[in-house]
């Protein structure tokens, strides 16, 4: 006999503290990670940088400093609470922070070498929405706004469109594959 909920709370206690031993551990290779940089110099790399071109990076730096353990996708990318690994991740993976002059830009991590088979694809701007909007389906309240929204945006989108299409000129552009 087993009260009602009982595997399902020491499960979730577990999880608690298997959670609390992967952050403790990640305090822990964070100071380590902190003192070394401080005896070889590299700490002052670090520092947050303040640049009119990448005006958010302050802010995110400071939002991943709260809540970087929010995600597990995170760490994937080697975000470990350092400040160090907070730049890195927000200058190489999400691109709101300038690229670290002490990092190797030939091959950043989230550009893995793929040697597909498919030819490289001419990018263009595409103004027919039947597939976006069949894609998105029906049925739910928010899926309504958003077609809704989509619909009354398409003209402004297409104007814009219209003026990066003629900056750009005849430049090639890789088509991007959006998941």
């Amino acid at each position: 006999f087993q009260p009602a909920g009982l595997v399902e709370r020491i499960q979730a206690i577990a999880q608690n503290v298997s959670n609390m031993a992967i952050r403790v551990e990640q305090i822990l290779q964070n100071s380590a990670v902190q003192g070394r940089a401080g005896r070889d110099g590299t700490s002052n790399q670090c520092e947050v940088p303040r640049d009119p071109r990448y005006p958010e990076c302050p802010g995110k730096v400071d939002w991943m400093r709260a809540r970087w353990t929010s995600d597990p996708c995170y760490a994937f990318y080697g975000v470990d609470g350092s400040d160090c690994s907070f730049l890195i991740y927000l200058s190489e993976v999400e691109w709101f922070c300038p690229p670290l002059a002490w990092r190797n830009h030939s091959s950043p991590p989230t550009q893995r070498t793929h040697h597909s088979k498919t030819p490289k694809r001419q990018a263009a701007f595409r103004t027919d929405l039947t597939v976006l909007l069949d894609q998105i389906g029906a049925g739910k309240e928010s899926l309504s706004f958003m077609k809704r929204r989509i619909r009354r945006l398409a003209p402004q989108w297409a104007t814009a469109a219209n003026r990066l299409d003629i900056r750009l000129g005849e430049r090639w552009r890789d088509q991007k594959k959006v998941r």
